[in-house]
C-alpha cells in the first residue's frame, strides 16, 4: 500500500502537511506570534490627534510630515545659496535627516510633549 503524503529526506513527520495544506508545526507558534501582537494598541481613548483646518480634520502625523518635508526643501535651498552644497557631503542624507529632524519637532509640539 502507497502512503498518502509521501516525505522527502528533509521532511519529518512533525512538518508534513495536513490533509488541509497547513503545515502542523505552524499551529503552535501561532500564539507565540500573537500574544505580543495583543500589546499592541492604535490610539487612545480620545482619538489620534489632529487639527481642524480649512474644515477638515487632518492627522498630526500628517501635518508633522509635510512640516518635516518643507524643512528639509528649505535647508537644501539654504545650502546651495550659501554654497555649503559643494561642501558637505552626501546631500540627499544629510537634508533627509534635517527633514526628519524638523517633522519629529513638529511632532512634539503638536502633542504638547515637548517643553
Amino acid at each position: 500500500m502507497k502512503p498518502i503524503i509521501e516525505l522527502t529526506m528533509f521532511q519529518t513527520e512533525s512538518s508534513a502537511l495536513t490533509p488541509f495544506g497547513q503545515w502542523t508545526r505552524g499551529r503552535r507558534r501561532m500564539p507565540a506570534l500573537a500574544a505580543p501582537c495583543a500589546s499592541l494598541q492604535g490610539c487612545a481613548f480620545g482619538g489620534a490627534p489632529a487639527f481642524d483646518l480649512f474644515g477638515a480634520y487632518f492627522p498630526l502625523w500628517l501635518l508633522s510630515a509635510l512640516i518635516g518635508a518643507l524643512g528639509a526643501v528649505i535647508a537644501h535651498r539654504v545650502f546651495v545659496a550659501t554654497g555649503w552644497a559643494q561642501i558637505v557631503p552626501c546631500q540627499l542624507l544629510v537634508n533627509t535627516a534635517i527633514g526628519v529632524t524638523v517633522a519629529v519637532l513638529a511632532w512634539l509640539l503638536g502633542t504638547g510633549q515637548f517643553p
